[in-house]
């Protein structure tokens, strides 16, 4: 989903942040990294997946008390 994409994207250029800063990366690696983003494949049916509860009430139905 989006919202996963977003938080890997944001670990990654915190590694590649802090590598960076000891000496891991170089300056183009670095540059680089702030340009990765995440989006579905080109011509994909990508769809995200259904929250928990929507999963739960296909599977189990809606609970009233």
């Amino acid at each position: 989903s989006q919202i996963r994409a977003n938080t890997l994207e944001g670990v990654l250029r915190t590694f590649i942040a802090w590598g960076y800063s000891q000496g891991f990366f170089d300056k183009e690696q670095f540059d680089i990294s702030k340009i990765v983003r995440w989006a579905p494949p080109e011509g994909s049916n990508y769809l995200a997946a259904p929250s928990r509860r929507e999963q739960s009430k296909k599977y189990f139905g809606e609970l009233l008390f």
